[in-house]
């Protein structure tokens, strides 16, 4: 009987010890789970203002471009609207 005691006794304390372990290792991939979501919110952050900044960048470009765009269509009216003068001059001198 008095061995049996003994042999609860060390199993109670195999259980403890491994109830211990586990809770540390737990705790410990807890905390990393933590530390790496809390990276990847940061990192989302970043990605997110550098998406904003790429949009704001894209609108500026694509205003720049529309200008030019406009500008080079009243250049080439311009330049039709001369041809077309100088062609009715040249009609009208003969």
């Amino acid at each position: 009987m008095f061995q049996l005691r003994e042999k609860v006794e060390l199993l109670e304390q195999s259980l403890r010890h491994a109830v211990r372990e586990f809770e540390v290792e737990q705790g410990a991939l807890l905390a990393k789970t933590n530390d790496e979501m809390e990276w990847s919110r940061t990192e989302v952050a970043k990605l997110q203002r550098v998406v904003q900044l790429k949009t704001k960048e894209m609108n500026k470009v694509k205003k720049l471009a529309r200008n030019i765009l406009d500008q080079r269509t009243e250049v080439e009216r311009f330049f039709l609207d001369a041809l077309d003068q100088v062609k009715k001059e040249v009609i009208a001198q003969r």
